[in-house]
């Protein structure tokens, strides 16, 4: 079940777009706990990717690294069709 606080109008897109740009704690501090979390590698173990609700924000694999990149579900179903 996705937390009401990332459901609805009050947490899209433009809630989001604050992500680009920022670290992992400064994402958390704006948009609160991930729903989800992506796993990292044995030598990156620092999740890359946070998810909330319909959105992904992705991350460098390193532990200090920003979001570099931001996918929503509907592009995700698109991506995965071409692919």
């Amino acid at each position: 079940m996705i937390p009401t606080h990332l459901q609805g109008p009050s947490f899209e897109v433009s809630a989001v777009m604050r992500a680009l740009g920022k670290t992992r704690e400064e994402v958390i501090e704006l948009l609160g706990e991930p729903y989800d979390k992506g796993t990292g590698s044995r030598k990156y173990p620092v999740p890359p990717i946070y998810v909330y609700g319909k959105y992904e924000i992705h991350f460098g694999p390193r532990k200090d690294d920003v979001c570099n990149f931001i996918m929503d579900g509907i592009t995700h179903e698109i991506i995965a069709k071409l692919v």
